[in-house]
């Protein structure tokens, strides 16, 4: 976005808190963190996409599981 918040408070000299306070409360809003997620999803698709080619092992199996598991996390 044009008024990135997390760009700008790294980028200031003064009134860092305001654009900290701002990032924060951007990162918090639901929409982009509905969005991010989204993102992640697609990610983990493609990337599984690429992997299902490669003969099945436990190699495989465990980088399946991984976008799964990150997908999963909650903190």
């Amino acid at each position: 976005p044009k008024d990135n918040p997390i760009k700008r408070f790294f980028q200031a000299k003064r009134d860092r808190e305001r654009f900290l306070k701002a990032a924060i409360d951007r990162v918090l809003d639901t929409e982009v963190l509905d969005v991010s997620l989204d993102m992640a999803r697609d990610y983990v698709r493609r990337a599984n996409e690429a992997i299902n080619p490669l003969p099945d092992n436990a190699a495989k199996e465990t980088m399946l599981e991984l976008g799964e598991y990150v997908l999963g996390r909650r903190s």
